[in-house]
């Protein structure tokens, strides 16, 4: 994949973001975005992607505490676009997510694996 086809889907997720009507569909589209720029933005694996919880993530200085193979835990820088992402679909998660998701109770596993499934391959 080129630069360019990955800022294309970029672009065309952030439409579909704006298009969005209902709040579940506003909610699962900020989700794809996220999913998508952190994703690019920080290449870390789909399956570290989804072991993710919101306390692995600080905003402020723009990292990811990510576990990785082996059961190593590594720090991963990532971009403002993906931390933008982040923010805006945690300020609307409860709308998709199950009650606890996130919170060291568990991975997001169930709403972000199968999305990020087909990006993987």
């Amino acid at each position: 994949q080129s630069a360019g086809d990955v800022q294309a889907l970029l672009d065309g997720l952030v439409a579909r973001v704006a298009e969005a009507g209902e709040p579940g569909e506003v909610a699962a589209r900020r989700r794809d975005l996220a999913v998508v720029e952190v994703l690019y933005a920080s290449g870390i694996r789909v399956s570290e992607l989804c072991g993710l919880d919101v306390g692995d993530i600080d905003d402020q200085r723009g990292l990811l505490r990510v576990l990785g193979k082996g059961g190593k835990q590594r720090t991963v820088p990532v971009g403002g676009p993906a931390v933008r992402a982040l923010d805006a679909w945690l300020g609307v998660r409860s709308v998709l997510a199950l009650p606890g998701a996130g919170q060291q109770t568990g991975p997001l596993q169930q709403l972000i694996r199968p999305l990020a499934q087909p990006l993987a391959g």
